[in-house]
């Protein structure tokens, strides 16, 4: 049966949203936009439609009509669909809500960028995400060359045929390899962004769905030991730009927070009795809980320290690039030059590289979560500090049981 159901758009302005539209019958299903903004005071998830009082004022007379439209088009919708449902292309729900509306049709077709524009707007993502896909169209711009790639006509093949380029790039200074993972990460933001054009109905199939995208292989995380990161915080010779971000990256030692959470923490994050709390930006929506995690008397130091320098934000940080170039300097000049062991990514070869070589911003959370579960020996707890989801891969390849864990475990027994 011919259904149709509306939802409100998570961008908000003004305390609006504009109503989004999903149509379906039986296998078939397109999604729009209505192109009718309601209050979001005033909508219902649950049935799709505003709640209107029935006190007569100005107010639920706009609401009335708000609902009116949205009935009128629910008829008009149903109308078309009897008219045209053997003969329904991509973006036939679109179509018909802006003839609803008199809108005439664009005569250019979505692109690529057109695409990733309104997606980044209508998922309100974060400026990280957002230079992630900006990354990954430039990217395809290379590829295409003079080819103006539009939604409706990339294909299999194209996708395929990206992936092999990006994975050796030809350019004037020869080839860029990639490696495998670099590969993947690219080749799944491709898939989310058509998943999302699929969604809206600007096209019926995703052109990445049959290719497999290789799993990523990472080496064993590397991370400071308790000895080295207090080697480094107790580092006295380093020019004053360099140890405030290594005061920086020590905070990060002894909280665990991500960098792009670090990067947005605020004085109004620190409870009075000493606990840093926030919403971890990367899994908001999915797993919107907060994380608490109390401050050690190193952690209250540096914030201390830094508290008149720093505004409303709860520490003065730079750039994420520059803050993990001045991590390689901080790491180098105080001497952090145990040889770990690194996974060439390309060749999938092991390599031998001083610590301070391939300490970054990251590190600081792997060091976090490698002393916590050492010393809890619980994936729970160390997940409730890092707010990682629960059966998280990337949590999984922080909480390997050494020997001495267990041999630890079993004199507590014994005791």
């Amino acid at each position: 049966m011919p259904t149709i159901k509306y939802r409100i758009s998570s961008r908000v302005h003004n305390g609006q949203a504009e109503v989004l539209a999903r149509f379906y019958d039986g296998e078939f299903s397109q999604r729009a936009k209505t192109r009718i903004a309601a209050p979001v005071s005033a909508w219902n998830d649950e049935d799709g439609c505003l709640v209107i009082p029935r006190k007569t004022t100005p107010e639920t007379v706009a609401l009335r009509e708000k609902q009116r439209q949205l009935d009128e088009l629910t008829d008009t919708v149903s109308n078309a669909w009897w008219r045209d449902r053997f003969d329904v292309r991509e973006g036939w729900l679109q179509k018909v809500i802006d003839d609803f509306h008199n809108i005439p049709q664009k005569k250019s077709r979505l692109t690529l960028h057109d695409l990733c524009e309104e997606r980044n707007a209508e998922l309100q993502l974060d400026a990280a995400t957002i230079t992630k896909y900006k990354v990954l169209l430039s990217a395809l711009d290379r590829f295409a060359g003079k080819r103006t790639l539009y939604v409706d006509d990339f294909t299999r093949e194209d996708a395929e045929a990206f992936a092999a380029f990006y994975r050796a790039e030809p350019t004037s200074n020869g080839v860029v390899v990639r490696s495998s993972n670099t590969v993947s990460g690219k080749m799944r933001s491709l898939r989310a962004l058509f998943s999302y054009a699929v969604s809206m109905g600007y096209v019926s199939q995703n052109p990445t769905a049959q290719y497999k995208i290789a799993a990523e292989v990472y080496g064993d995380p590397i991370y400071l030991t308790m000895e080295e990161r207090d080697q480094l915080y107790a580092f006295d010779s380093l020019p004053h730009h360099l140890a405030v971000q290594r005061d920086i990256f020590i905070f990060q030692c002894h909280v665990g927070c991500r960098v792009g959470d670090l990067l947005r923490l605020r004085q109004e994050n620190v409870t009075e009795d000493g606990w840093l709390q926030y919403i971890a930006h990367k899994t908001r929506k999915s797993l919107p809980k907060t994380v608490r995690v109390p401050l050690s008397d190193v952690a209250l130091e540096i914030l201390a320290r830094y508290k008149e320098m720093s505004g409303d934000r709860l520490l003065p940080f730079i750039s994420a690039q520059k803050y993990n170039e001045d991590i390689h300097d901080c790491a180098r000049l105080a001497g952090l030059d145990r040889m770990v062991v690194v996974l060439n990514k390309q060749t999938f070869d092991e390599e031998q590289h001083p610590l301070w070589e391939v300490t970054t911003s990251h590190t600081a959370r792997k060091t976090f979560m490698e002393a916590m579960f050492r010393a809890t020996g619980s994936e729970r707890i160390t997940s409730a500090f890092t707010g990682h989801a629960d059966g998280s891969r990337a949590f999984a390849r922080y909480t390997h049981v050494d020997d001495d864990m267990k041999r630890n475990a079993l004199d507590n027994l014994k005791k």
